[in-house]
């Protein structure tokens, strides 16, 4: 991974993260708002590292 792939993979995150964040502020229900968060978890976990993860080993 380059640095323009390591940008692209911060911007694909921070998408999906605002994107659920919007979808939490329209919801007054705290167990929606708990889901938001727990989908940001698994984007983070799911997506996000194992590319960082895969860019630091490549930079190495």
């Amino acid at each position: 991974m380059n640095k323009d792939q390591i940008t692209s993979a911060i911007d694909d995150f921070q998408q999906d993260v605002d994107q659920l964040v919007e979808q939490a502020l329209l919801t007054d229900n705290p167990d929606e708002m708990r889901d938001v968060i727990r989908r940001c978890a698994l984007v983070l976990e799911s997506n996000f590292i194992p590319q960082i993860s895969a860019a630091m080993i490549t930079v190495k």
